[in-house]
């Protein structure tokens, strides 16, 4: 996704957050200039994540190294996988089990805590889980994408937030279950970057035991 203003308000948003909860206030302040200056000399045609990797190098040089989402990713992924059996067996009755499990890992695509606070994604996903089926994917795209997956010899699957990849395992089965010639291979963060999965994610939720897990190296 490119860069816009939008997404400059929104990490600035989640940079000023967590300057004042770690920092100290003059500290915080110069922190923020740092991130404006950033985002007003990052390179043309950049998405968010190239900005976010400056800023928390930033932080950094102020000290902060922890992982500064490792709570959120935990209860993330402790969520799904509680409400993992309902959504699995939900999805083994539907007409069509692929689609069904597409849309549970659209749900969880709303646990992201780097657009949102924790209360907006909780609020999100409460009244998302229960409706996943009642979504509506494009349904040419949706053809097309079982088409593709007929022909192909190989599927990248590129994870995204921690909890989703959790849903991710049910659609991983799913396709494992509807084109057994098809290697699949799921990509995560090389590094902590927000509540973006990573490889100790995938183990947590099982995915490295559906199919190899491999990270981008960032």
């Amino acid at each position: 996704m490119q860069f816009d203003a939008y997404c400059s308000q929104c990490v600035l948003d989640r940079q000023c957050r967590i300057a004042h909860e770690l920092l100290s206030p003059q500290d915080a302040h110069e922190h923020i200039l740092r991130c404006m200056e950033i985002i007003a000399n990052a390179p043309k045609g950049i998405a968010a994540p190239y900005l976010v990797m400056k800023m928390r190098q930033d932080l950094a040089a102020w000290g902060v190294t922890e992982d500064l989402y490792a709570q959120e990713k935990k209860d993330s992924n402790d969520y799904v996988l509680a409400i993992l059996p309902k959504a699995e067996a939900t999805i083994a009755s539907a007409e069509d089990s692929l689609l069904a499990a597409m849309k549970y890992s659209q749900v969880g695509n709303f646990l992201d805590f780097g657009a949102m606070t924790k209360d907006e994604v909780d609020e999100k996903i409460a009244a998302s889980v229960d409706s996943a089926l009642d979504r509506e994917l494009d349904e040419e795209e949706y053809r097309n994408f079982e088409s593709d997956l007929k022909a192909a010899k190989r599927l990248l699957i590129i994870g995204d937030n921690a909890g989703e990849i959790a849903f991710d395992t049910l659609l991983v089965k799913q396709i494992l279950t509807q084109f057994p010639n098809l290697s699949v291979t799921y990509s995560v963060r090389g590094g902590n970057c927000l509540n973006d999965a990573t490889r100790e994610d995938a183990a947590y939720v099982g995915m490295d035991k559906l199919v190899p897990v491999i990270d981008n190296g960032s």
